[in-house]
């Protein structure tokens, strides 16, 4: 008789054990479940975030609080965009102006067009040209520089990731009737040796 008490004292010891072990792997999981679904929605912040850098130039918004409008894109925010990808880029690769990272799917692309279709690609990697540009592309009319002849540009979005980073963007003037974008484009490609 005092056998078989030992005995079951003994499986209900090792039942007990089995049931804390099962108990444990279950929190295990679940907190491993909590924290997948952390990362992703980390994940997800950060590509909010630094799709921001471009899709702030998509649409113009009206902020009432400020009584001002969110403009397109200036030509300063285009350079401004080109930089961020050029840093960005930098910090993903050794050389990002080596034609293996300009062909990279994984690294940021901004090209600029003008309506005629006159494109400087991969500008991240152009700032000898940025002076061009900016003296040139920021009035429709130099001799006559004022707030309504500021050029503003749209962005399209042409490749993002499957996790829906943006990769791939070409900034195009809104307005070039006076083909001063095609014209300054022209003369940045010269400047480069690209014809």
């Amino acid at each position: 008789m005092e056998n078989v008490s030992k005995a079951l004292l003994l499986s209900a010891s090792v039942l007990l054990a089995l049931l804390i072990v099962a108990l444990g792997l279950r929190l295990f999981k679940s907190a491993s479940r909590v924290t997948k679904a952390y990362d992703s929605s980390m994940s997800q912040i950060q590509i909010s975030t630094f799709n921001t850098n471009f899709t702030k130039f998509m649409g113009a918004v009206t902020d009432e609080t400020n009584a001002e409008k969110q403009k397109y894109a200036t030509i300063y925010d285009v350079i401004s965009t080109a930089t961020f990808a050029y840093d960005y880029n930098s910090k993903q690769v050794i050389n990002p102006r080596s034609a293996e990272s300009l062909n990279d799917n994984g690294l940021v692309r901004v090209d600029l067009k003008s309506k005629s279709g006159a494109t400087i690609e991969h500008l991240q990697v152009k700032e000898k040209i940025y002076d061009i540009l900016l003296q040139e592309c920021y009035y429709q009319d130099n001799n006559y520089p004022n707030a309504k002849s500021i050029i503003t540009y749209e962005i399209t979005v042409n490749a993002e990731t499957t996790g829906g980073l943006i990769r791939w963007v070409t900034f195009t003037p809104m307005v070039d009737n006076l083909n001063v974008v095609t014209s300054a484009i022209n003369k940045a490609k010269h400047e480069l040796g690209e014809h």
